[in-house]
């Protein structure tokens, strides 16, 4: 993984939320997988939209990926750009305040857009 702000974050959710080793490694896996679908898209994290996110899940499903595992790895997702648009020393988040956690991105992730991104999955079967 390349994106510092992810290394950022998994060091967070070690250190700071001491969650366990299994927990981190989904979410290193969930991160890795954000990160290779964005690159394949070529649009960096911090400039992903609803329609990115819905189509990154019924990728996953078509990869082979169950319901429940897609759900996780969303729910990652959120985790980090929630955590990331929260971050004041981080000049790559884009941004600065909650006001702004609308229009930067943070928004794509709700779960009426995960809901969605499974059901267009399992559809997509």
């Amino acid at each position: 993984m390349a994106n510092s702000a992810i290394q950022r974050y998994l060091e967070h959710l070690r250190v700071e939320r001491r969650v366990s080793a299994h927990t981190l490694a989904a979410y290193g896996d969930a991160l890795a997988r954000l990160e290779k679908l964005a690159d394949e898209a070529q649009r960096p994290l911090d400039k992903l939209q609803g329609a990115h996110i819905q189509r990154f899940a019924a990728q996953l499903h078509g990869a082979g990926l169950g319901a429940r595992s897609i759900a996780l790895t969303l729910s990652g997702w959120r985790g980090f750009y929630r955590w990331w648009s929260l971050q004041s020393d981080a000049a790559d988040a884009m941004w600065a305040s909650r006001d702004q956690l609308h229009e930067y991105g943070l928004h794509v992730l709700t779960r009426a857009v995960i809901d969605k991104a499974l059901d267009l999955a399992s559809r997509a079967a």
